[in-house]
Formats: C-alpha cells, sequence, structure tokens
C-alpha cells in the first residue's frame, strides 16, 4: 500500500494513476494489433507447382512455394486463391544470346488441359527485378481475380524484364534471348500452342511488334499494344492473328502517330481483326488502365476467345 500511495503522490491523484494505465494498455493493443496486420507472405513464388520443367536454355529458381490447397473439390469452378504475391515465380532463363530475368505463373489446373499463355513487356524504366513490378499491374490484379474465379480464365503468365531500366531489348541479343525463351516455354510446358497472346505497353509494345515480325506468322493469337508500336512487315500473312491497338491523343511520350499507321496498314491489307482505340484525353500511361483494369472488364473475355484456327 506504501508503495502504491507513494506511485501516486508522484502524479497527484489515484484518479490520474487510473488514466495512465489506460493509456499504456491502449497503446499495447494498438501495437498488436498493427503487427497482426503486416503481411505474412512477400515472395515471388508459384504455389502451383514446387518445380519448373527444364528448358533448352536453363533456369534457375531464385524462389519456391508450396502448393496451397485446392479450391473447389466439389466440383465447383473456383479453381484457387491466389494473391498478387504468390502469383509469380522469380526465374532466368540462360539462352545462347543473353539471360532473361523474368516472372512466371503456371495456373492452378496446367495438368488437365492446354492453357493459353499471356506475355507481358513492360516499358523503358521498368525491371522485372524491381519486386513491385508487375505485381500491382493492373493486368495481373485482373487475371489474379480472374483465375481465382473459374477456370476457363486459366493462363500461363510471362512477363521478362531488362537488365536494367535505362536499356532498351527490342534489338540484339536480348530480343534474340527473349524469343528462345518464348519458343521453348511454348514447347515445353502444356501450353496451347493455338491461344498465345502478347501484349506490351510502350517500349513493351514496340517490342512485341518486332517479336511478331521476326517469329513465324502463326505464333500468335493477338497482340495488344499500350502506347507503342513497330510497323508490322507482312500484315497479310497475320490475318488470322487479332490486333488490338490502344493510344492516347494527348501522348507526348510517344506519338499517337505511330499507332493510327499501324492501324492504317492493317486496315489497307483488309486485315479482319483489328480493334483501334484512340482516347481524346490521357497521357501515355492512362491506356494501361483503360484496356487492363478490372476483372468484369471486357477486354479479357475478347482475350481469352482469340485463337488460331
Amino acid at each position: 500500500m506504501r508503495t502504491i500511495h507513494g506511485f501516486c503522490s508522484c502524479f497527484g491523484s489515484k484518479t490520474a494513476v487510473k488514466r495512465i494505465l489506460v493509456f499504456l494498455l491502449a497503446c499495447c493493443t494498438a501495437a498488436m494489433l498493427f503487427a497482426c496486420r503486416q503481411p505474412t507472405n512477400t515472395s515471388f513464388s508459384n504455389p502451383a507447382s514446387s518445380a519448373v520443367s527444364e528448358q533448352s536454355g536453363t533456369q534457375s529458381s531464385e524462389q519456391s512455394g508450396d502448393a496451397p490447397e485446392e479450391s473447389g473439390q466439389d466440383g465447383s469452378d473456383t479453381v484457387c486463391n491466389f494473391t498478387q504475391w504468390d502469383y509469380f515465380e522469380a526465374l532466368t532463363y540462360h539462352g545462347d544470346a543473353a539471360d532473361v530475368d523474368y516472372l512466371f505463373h503456371e495456373p492452378m489446373r496446367a495438368s488437365e488441359t492446354p492453357s493459353p499463355l499471356i506475355i507481358f513487356l513492360h516499358g523503358l524504366g521498368d525491371t522485372v527485378n524491381e519486386q513491385q513490378h508487375g505485381l500491382t499491374h493492373p493486368l495481373v490484379t485482373a487475371l489474379v481475380a480472374l483465375e481465382n474465379s473459374s477456370k476457363k480464365y486459366g493462363a500461363y503468365t510471362l512477363v521478362p524484364g531488362t537488365p536494367t531500366a535505362e536499356e532498351g531489348w527490342w534489338t540484339g541479343q536480348q530480343l534474340a534471348a527473349f524469343i528462345d525463351l518464348i519458343r521453348d516455354t511454348i514447347q515445353n510446358y502444356n501450353i496451347d500452342p493455338k491461344r498465345v497472346y502478347i501484349a506490351g505497353i510502350s517500349m513493351g509494345g514496340m517490342t512485341a511488334c518486332e517479336i511478331v515480325n521476326e517469329m513465324p506468322p502463326e505464333t500468335f493469337a493477338a497482340v495488344v499494344t499500350i502506347s507503342g508500336v513497330t510497323m508490322i512487315r507482312d500484315p497479310i500473312s497475320l490475318k488470322n492473328t487479332a490486333f488490338h491497338i490502344n493510344h492516347a491523343a494527348p501522348d507526348r511520350t510517344v506519338s499517337v502517330e505511330s499507332s493510327r499507321e499501324l492501324h492504317q496498314l492493317l486496315t489497307n491489307a483488309g486485315h479482319p481483326k483489328t480493334i483501334y482505340t484512340e482516347y481524346p484525353i490521357g497521357d501515355h500511361i492512362s491506356p494501361l488502365y483503360e484496356v487492363f483494369s478490372g476483372s468484369d472488364n471486357p477486354f479479357y473475355e475478347w482475350l481469352f476467345t482469340q485463337r488460331l484456327p
């Protein structure tokens, strides 16, 4: 009692002591709640498999993960419970021409039926080594939600990157190595060869067009460009490939004229599967969100129905 009385006398009254104790208890509770809210998994691991198939170039996995329990055991259409943080596995492709760092996703039901392959190419200034790259991208956000909701949207996803943010990769050895990576991925996984889609923004859109020029005409079922293109050399041979071209008219980084010219080229060649969207307002990046945001976006229904004969 003397101790308590002495403690109270230091702070003036028992009421003051009670207030201090209540304050300290509230601080402890807040600290515990904050700790519970911290993320516990920030890896790139792919929960769908514990190993990747070998390709003709070799791959080295930076991280690996265990497979989660699969939903829908009762026959429902729900297939998995991915998040943006466990959707990808970080890999390196060691090709003859160069090495390529990339993020890769294998769909949960990959062994059951051939699945499409979606390739996305970033723009100048990004690298695949930045942890945030790809993970909060509107395309990835939508693909995660789509695959979690329905098995028909499960797709292999390949997101390559340049070694540095300042380095382009639509020419030279980097491009050659990436084309080899695409070929090897199609050959070594259970991918539907008639449903390979390639998309890119800015430099990535230009690179997508260059890859289309370099590979056989019956490689891609769809090409999606955002704020950047290069001219297609032989549009007539690509009559079975759908083009989805997007650009904002006020773009000050890459002129909209290049996308207009590609659209005109395809139109003049009588290309039957071209969609061209020019946004009257916006900037260099804004069409990315217009095209990819939202799992209920009609774009994804369009994309997943594209198929080569």
